[in-house]
């Protein structure tokens, strides 16, 4: 998979995770949506979420990620990449030092959405 072949996505989606606080949730949306659509291509016609009607947060992720379609996986990392890089262009040689936030709160490893909320 790319988090395998493509490093410096694989750092740049761990960076995300261990600094979610610094970004804002429209950048998390955008970087949520190039996450899946690098990890698992284009965003299925309905969302697989029973209760995603329901739920402004799920609506918003299954836009952002359906907003990639077409995008090949190597083309949503770099933009992935160059999301964290606009955020924070020293972003590498932060890695492993943020905020560490609680397994309780993740909904999407690497990327945490408790704020969306």
């Amino acid at each position: 998979d790319i988090l395998s072949t493509n490093k410096k996505f694989a750092n740049a989606s761990k960076f995300c995770a261990d600094n979610v606080a610094i970004f804002s949730n429209e950048e998390l949306l955008a970087l949520y949506g190039l996450y899946k659509q690098a990890i698992m291509g284009d965003a299925p016609e309905k969302s697989s979420s029973i209760f995603s009607v329901f739920s402004m947060k799920d609506q918003a992720k299954a836009n952002a990620w359906a907003s990639r379609k077409g995008m090949t996986p190597d083309d949503a990392a770099e933009g992935y990449i160059k999301l964290i890089n606009d955020k924070d262009p020293l972003w590498e040689n932060k890695l492993g030092k943020g905020i560490s936030i609680s397994a309780s709160n993740v909904t999407s490893y690497p990327l945490r959405f408790a704020d969306l909320e």
